[in-house]
Order: C-alpha cells, then structure tokens, then sequence
C-alpha cells in the first residue's frame, strides 16, 4: 500500500501467509523456549490454521477498517472486484484451504493434537464465511467511504 499497489495483485495464499509472519514468530519463540512443544506440533501444523484466521481477521474488521486503509485484502476485494466475485473468489480459497487441511490431518494415525488444529481451521472457515456472505451494510450499498478515495492505486504486479 506504502507504494502504491493493491494486495489483491497477490495471490491470496501469498498474501495471507506473509500477513500472518506475526503469529508465526510467536509460535517459534514458544517452541524455542518450550521445547516440549515440539513433540506436539511444527509451525508448519498450523500453515492453513493461520491463513484462515487471517482472512477471519480481514472479514472481523470489515467494518472498522472502513474509514482506514491499512491492507484488508477482503475488503479492497468487495471494492475493486465486486461483490459476486470477491464471496466466490474468498468461498473457494477457504474451502481450499480447508481441503488442504483435510488432506494434511485426515490420517486416522494423526494425534488428537493435529485433529484438533484442523477442527479449530473447519471451525474458523465457517465463521469466515458467513461474513462473507452477509458484509456490511455499507459495502452492499457501496455508499461513498473514505476507503474509495485510494482504490485508484495500480493494480500491476
């Protein structure tokens, strides 16, 4: 945004991935100085966990980042690419991920531990998605905000 460029000319998985660097080090440092820890998990157990609560994160804030420009990829979508699209363009991500999540932890050999990281991914999908499907007001309407003013920016790569 600093320079003048969307985050929607990312890929999502892209994006989200690196907007959740924060909670990523957060969890290494936990397993640095706990390293018990690394008989439960690796960071990478947690790769679709985080990239679902960050859009989670996006979709939570819809409201509050309308009057603010600080890099809310779902809300920059609804602007920029509509309404239809930006709900089936976020649904197949999340599914995705979802899937991908199943794939990495539906082995009947998995511990609790692993079920449990993607029963908490399937649990956020769905709270993510019935924002999605019901935004606010304001983005339905797409009533003049402050936000509008800098979505003139380039959309190049």
């Amino acid at each position: 945004m600093r320079d003048r460029l969307l985050p929607t000319r990312l890929s999502m998985e892209y994006f989200y991935f690196y907007k959740s660097c924060d909670v990523k080090l957060q969890r290494r440092l936990l397993l640095e100085h706990f390293p018990v820890l690394k008989q439960l998990f690796t960071p990478a157990d947690w790769r679709y966990f985080d990239l679902v609560t960050e859009v989670n994160d996006d979709a939570t804030d819809l409201e509050e980042d309308l009057t603010t420009i600080n890099g809310n990829r779902l809300l920059i979508s609804f602007y920029t690419e509509g309404l239809v699209t930006t709900q089936q363009c976020f649904e197949q991500f999340l599914k995705t991920t979802q899937q991908k999540s199943k794939v990495r932890f539906g082995n009947k050999n998995v511990s609790t531990f692993h079920k449990n990281i993607h029963f908490r991914t399937v649990e956020q999908v769905n709270a993510t998605l019935a924002i999605i499907q019901n935004p606010p007001k304001a983005i339905l309407h797409k009533r003049e905000l402050p936000l509008q003013n800098f979505l003139n920016l380039d959309i190049r790569a």
